[in-house]
């Protein structure tokens, strides 16, 4: 199935391709739902809202959860800062 592409926002390498891909999307989200462990659950749901809003984003959509697309960032700009000072990364 695909899509027009009608997007004029397009950024940051992101191009639409015309693929609808709503239903892997659906799979994805429902992996990290399925995680036994509560914590861990919780994180990998808030890592894969956030993956899908990367693209939204990056394809000039809006973030479906605002709030959790920044608490990411700021989460993973501050484990970047402490591993490139470590050497871990």
């Amino acid at each position: 199935m695909s899509v027009q592409c009608d997007l004029k926002n397009e950024n940051c390498g992101f191009q639409c391709t015309g693929y609808e891909g709503g239903h892997v999307w659906k799979k994805i989200h429902a992996a990290a739902a399925s995680i036994e462990c509560d914590a861990c659950r919780e994180h990998g749901e808030s890592l894969m809202n956030f993956a899908h809003d990367v693209v939204n984003l990056g394809l000039g959509k809006k973030a479906h959860n605002k709030k959790n697309f920044l608490a990411i960032v700021n989460q993973v700009n501050c484990v970047a800062s402490k591993c490139a000072l470590d050497g871990r990364c």
